[in-house]
């Protein structure tokens, strides 16, 4: 009986012992010093509380202590330079499952906390930045924020992070399931606001809402509605990775669209997409590897397509292009696709078509028709006015005052005068595009 009793004695002990080796607070004197301070402890601590300084070389050892054991960490006291959480400073430390920050903390870096296997986070006071990515969490266990009181740049709204004025959606807890409704008032939704959150099933945005950011919405895998008829701005990879998205029955409308980012919606499964004349430009590979994209309609505005913005969406078979002018393509090798130079049909204003047929890239284009409805600057000319390219310009002859306009096949405006009944304008060698009275663009030669 008393061996027994000795024995249950002697594993309290050693238990014991191991406790205060695995929890422990360590106190610096001097940034970067942890390595040193704890030696081989580091590899068997499972909580570890941090006082004083600490650099990116004291977080680079907390991250390697949490790849190992390192379970509960608590930095409240801890003092990091700059009173920044630096960027990767804990990045896949998986075994961390409790995480106070600093309370000086008024920054936290890109990827700084991702990877961690936290369910819950208090915001520190201080805390006025938090850079994209910065709780990156593919495996959506984030489910909650706190702020601690005194905050005064950020509120939560739902369970989900705003600015403190309530108009940049900023981040959503990754481990978020089924609906969201974005808050009145939110103008923007932060990059990567939404990136991972695997569960999310529909958004609603505010009409308030204009300006999507850069991956945004990336790897919202069950997303499958989110209204955007008011969104303006588009950033890049927004919808990167969120395959169960169609837009409304493989339709993509974007009536409001200013800019689209690059990658903005590759891969996903749309039908068809239609554009607005508020459209300016379309960022590279914006539709790349839209593998069931049919048709495009792009606005009268538009000014330039980026390299590769429909590359590899072999589908494509019909493109309304309502620009007068041809956009820039910003491209060394094909319009649209390669596939769509032979097989597609390009739709453009019956006035611009021989524009098209001369702009770079454009050319190469084997069908290009005329948009159903639409005239030219062909009708104008036949009954009041001439347009004749000459030897070093264009010779203009009226029955009228005439409001003259000539472009670069870039787009350019080079040249802008009122013309009374018969004059020359002179012009450089090459292609542009003339317009009269504000009406359709066409294409003169000047030898």
């Amino acid at each position: 009986m008393m061996k027994s009793l000795h024995r249950v004695a002697v594993l309290l002990m050693a238990a014991c012992s191991m406790q205060s080796l695995s929890a422990e607070q360590i106190t610096l004197t001097e940034a970067g010093s942890l390595a040193s301070t704890l030696g081989d402890r580091a590899t068997t601590m499972s909580e570890l509380t941090l006082v004083g300084p600490m650099n990116s070389a004291d977080f680079a050892t907390l991250a390697e202590m949490g790849k190992e054991n390192l379970k509960v960490l608590d930095l409240s006291a801890a003092l990091p330079a700059g009173d920044s959480i630096p960027a990767r400073a804990l990045v896949q430390a998986r075994q961390i499952t409790s995480l106070v920050l600093p309370q000086t903390t008024k920054c936290i870096g890109s990827m700084a906390l991702a990877g961690l296997s936290i369910s819950t986070i208090e915001l520190p006071a201080a805390l006025e930045y938090i850079a994209p990515k910065a709780f990156r969490d593919p495996q959506g266990i984030l489910s909650s924020f706190t702020l601690t009181e005194g905050n005064q740049s950020f509120t939560l709204i739902d369970g989900i992070l705003y600015s403190a004025d309530g108009q940049t959606l900023v981040l959503c807890p990754p481990a978020r399931e089924g609906a969201v409704s974005v808050a009145d008032e939110t103008v923007r939704i932060e990059n990567s606001a939404f990136d991972y959150c695997k569960k999310i099933t529909s958004i609603q945005l505010p009409a308030s809402v204009e300006e999507l950011g850069d991956e945004s919405f990336s790897r919202a895998e069950s997303l499958v509605s989110i209204n955007l008829e008011n969104i303006k701005e588009v950033g890049s990879n927004t919808f990167d990775g969120c395959s169960a998205f169609n837009g409304q029955n493989g339709v993509l409308s974007l009536p409001q669209i200013q800019n689209i980012g690059g990658y903005a919606f590759s891969s996903l499964p749309i039908v068809k997409v239609e554009t607005g004349d508020a459209l300016e430009t379309i960022g590279e590979s914006a539709f790349w590897m839209c593998e069931n994209l049919t048709e495009a309609s792009l606005g009268k505005n538009l000014k330039e397509i980026g390299n590769n913005a429909f590359h590899a969406a072999d589908n494509l078979s019909k493109v309304y292009c309502y620009a007068e002018v041809p956009p820039v393509i910003v491209n060394d090798y094909n319009a649209i696709n390669y596939i769509f130079e032979e097989e597609g049909t390009l739709y453009v204003p019956a006035g611009s078509i021989d524009a098209y047929k001369a702009a770079n890239l454009w050319e190469r284009i084997a069908h290009i028709e005329a948009i159903s409805g639409t005239t030219g600057i062909e009708d104008l000319l036949e009954t009041d006015y001439q347009v004749i390219g000459t030897e070093g310009g264009i010779l203009v002859k009226g029955n009228a005052p005439v409001s003259v306009r000539v472009f670069k096949v870039s787009g350019v405006l080079v040249k802008e005068q009122t013309v009374d009944s018969h004059e020359q304008i002179t012009l450089q060698k090459g292609i542009y595009f003339i317009s009269l009275n504000g009406e359709k663009a066409k294409a003169i030669v000047v030898k």
